[in-house]
């Protein structure tokens, strides 16, 4: 039975929609008294972790409401027991204190309605104003979800990696795909929700916390990984013309409502009243808001945050999915006190578009375009694959250090180097994405003098690019070491108009083979002048250091370190900063086998799910190499799941995998005693 609660006049009125049945109560000083009471003794039990206050509050709660027969007669009527909190008029103390109720908590003399595994109990705080028309019907039959975690430096790590594991694990055989922003930047979603969409839902975890002074925030990144402290305000924005149907801030005290400014129904204070955060975004159109009104601990979140997406993507409204959640969140609380203390801490709120599911059968389901596909690091000529924006996973501190340098610009350009296959020029192009501004010239295959300055004249528009190749072309054929001279030239000019980011790609290419025995790597002599490669290489970090800083920024991908000395004997590499990227940690490797089995859609062909020890077995043999974990998933991904235990097996194996799993790894660093302290 569906009954729904609200202000009419100067009263409470409570009503059952499939009946004519109506109790009004008079919104009286006492009662008012009344329903700032239940509060204030709420807020001191989730504050002090008192959960055996809760069945009391419950309890009044539901005498308060029976005043007329009218909640026992609603109790009575068979069907999920459905409570909307419905008001219009946000900004009035009498329907602040009618949201900031506890209503979940609302129990009989046996047990929280909430309990009750034969009859769901679904609240939904509804704001509308009257007479609002039905939303629109879902689109599609999947569910996109964007996904954005903050962990600023400095801050209480939350387990947000568990969190988006839990949603995929869920989700698992479920018409979900979860597409993940790694940066916890709010520019960044901002960037995703316009050119990736549409989503259904965004989900937002991070700190949040309510300033005296500010109201609601969220505590996001910046591009370089520090504090952003976010007001509603900045996600509006980001969020874009287009709302998502719903955004789930699993963040503290998002939908906490103002009630320290209340107290037994009085106003403390003359100062105006802020709405919660989930309020700021249903008043600015975002049909559904899942917040948290209260602290929350990780694990509580997370059991939540699982049973919810569970519902979601079975073509349950959010309501609903919430009431399933919190339900199994309370049995396993009342199962074991330790687990779901925060079972009660949720709160959706709906807006006139809300309340019904983001996806329907019946509906058309969307496949990946094959721009989505494909990636290359060198976009213009289509070289050098990388991993796509829906491939690459984790590497998101190894990208905000980058982030951070090139700001700086203490140093001429950045190294990134690595065991092969681990993702170096996947981060690259991440970088070249985070960049908008600055034009990607990449430097692949091709390391001499002449092949650098024509790649660079790519970028110069074509009504200056002649005049440059007349002044330039000659003198670097002759002496390849104005090189120097030229890029120094493109960046006092046209690069300082047009700023590029240049990428010299597998420089590993031009060194010398490591040994055991020698760890101090040189670039190796060219097949036809022996110095060509030292003196181009040379040229461009002499040019990039002589102008920093500048628009241009500079990036060396290789395996290992090296070494390159200049005529006075001085490493010129000493000027590039050093970022190492290691094997990727146990949660990066999951989230990798995710991303490749949303990608091929292989459940969507009706393949058989791998029995998990094949999967512990694929993943275990890559050893946190991407490259390598991605040839060993093929099979898996593909159904032939004999072959994929085979080459698992085979991954195993020192000798047949030595040179991509042990010998680069040996000398990451160029020091042997490093591989120790890693491994």
């Amino acid at each position: 039975m569906k009954a729904e609660i609200s202000i009419v006049g100067n009263a409470i009125c409570c009503r059952t929609i499939e009946s004519d049945q109506e109790s009004r109560i008079e919104l009286t000083p006492e009662a008012r008294t009344e329903l700032g009471n239940w509060q204030t003794d709420y807020a001191r039990a989730v504050r002090t972790s008192q959960n055996e206050l809760l069945p009391g509050i419950g309890k009044r709660m539901l005498r308060w409401l029976n005043q007329n027969n009218w909640a026992a007669t609603w109790l009575n009527r068979p069907g999920p027991r459905e409570l909307i909190i419905g008001v219009h008029d946000i900004h009035s103390d009498e329907a602040r204190l009618l949201l900031g109720a506890p209503w979940e908590t609302l129990s009989t003399k046996d047990n929280f309605l909430a309990a009750d595994a034969t009859r769901e109990f679904v609240v939904t705080r509804r704001i509308a104003p009257f007479g609002a028309n039905d939303p629109p019907a879902p689109e599609y039959s999947d569910l996109a979800v964007a996904f954005m975690a903050a962990s600023p430096r400095g801050q209480k790590e939350l387990d947000f990696e568990a969190e988006e594991a839990g949603i995929i694990r869920a989700t698992r055989h479920l018409p979900l795909s979860l597409f993940v922003e790694e940066s916890g930047c709010r520019s960044y979603l901002k960037d995703k929700l316009a050119l990736e969409g549409p989503f259904e839902a965004v989900h937002i975890s991070c700190h949040g916390n309510i300033i005296p002074s500010r109201g609601p925030v969220l505590i996001l990144e910046d591009e370089e990984g520090n504090d952003a402290v976010t007001p509603p305000a900045a996600i509006i924005d980001a969020l874009g013309e287009k709302k998502p149907s719903l955004v789930f801030l699993s963040a503290c005290r998002t939908a906490e409502s103002d009630r320290e400014n209340h107290t037994n129904g009085a106003v403390k204070s003359l100062a105006p009243a802020s709405d919660s955060f989930s309020q700021s975004l249903i008043s600015a159109g975002v049909a559904n808001v899942l917040g948290w009104d209260g602290s929350v601990y990780d694990r509580d979140a997370l059991f939540f945050t699982e049973r919810f997406y569970d519902g979601l993507a079975r073509y349950e409204s959010p309501a609903y999915s919430a009431a399933r959640a919190r339900h199994l969140s309370l049995l396993a609380h009342l199962d074991d006190p330790a687990t779901g203390r925060h079972w009660h801490l949720a709160r959706l709120y709906t807006g006139a578009a809300g309340g019904k599911p983001l996806c329907r059968q019946g509906r058309p389901r969307r496949r990946l375009t094959a721009a989505a596909r494909n990636e290359f690091l060198d976009r213009s000529e289509k070289r050098v694959p990388v991993a796509t924006t829906l491939e690459f996973v984790g590497r998101r501190r190894q990208a905000q250090e980058i982030l951070r340098l090139f700001r700086e610009q203490n140093h001429a350009g950045v190294l990134i180097h690595g065991m092969g296959n681990i993702g170096k020029s996947s981060l690259a192009a991440r970088i070249a994405g985070r960049l908008p501004r600055l034009k990607p010239v990449v430097i692949y295959q091709d390391y001499d003098a002449l092949s650098i300055f024509d790649r660079l004249m790519q970028a110069v528009a074509s009504a200056r690019r002649n005049d440059f190749r007349h002044i330039w072309r000659g003198c670097i054929g002759d002496r390849p070491a104005s090189l120097q001279e030229a890029i120094e030239d493109l960046l006092d000019s046209v690069f300082s108009e047009t700023p590029i980011l240049m990428i010299i790609d597998d420089l590993e290419q031009i060194l010398e083979t490591p040994t055991r025995d020698n760890t101090r790597i040189f670039i190796r002599d060219s097949p036809g002048h022996p110095d060509e490669w030292r003196i181009a290489i040379s040229a461009v970090i002499k040019a990039s250091d002589a102008y920093r800083p500048g628009n241009a920024r500079l990036i060396f991908t290789s395996r290992y370190q090296f070494i390159l000395p200049d005529a006075g004997g001085r490493d010129l590499t000493g000027s590039l900063a050093q970022v190492q990227l290691p094997p990727m940690s146990s949660k990066e490797r999951t989230k990798q086998w995710e991303a490749a089995r949303t990608i091929t859609g292989a459940e969507s062909y009706g393949l058989k799910a791998p029995e998990p020890d094949i999967l512990e077995e694929i993943i275990e043999a890559a050893g946190g190499n991407p490259g390598l974990q991605q040839i060993l998933s093929n099979p898996l991904l593909s159904g032939e799941h004999q072959a994929a235990r085979t080459a698992s097996s085979t991954g195993r194996r020192p000798a047949t995998f030595l040179k991509i799993r042990q010998m680069p790894r040996i000398f990451l660093s160029g020091s042997p005693l490093r591989l120790i302290e890693m491994r």
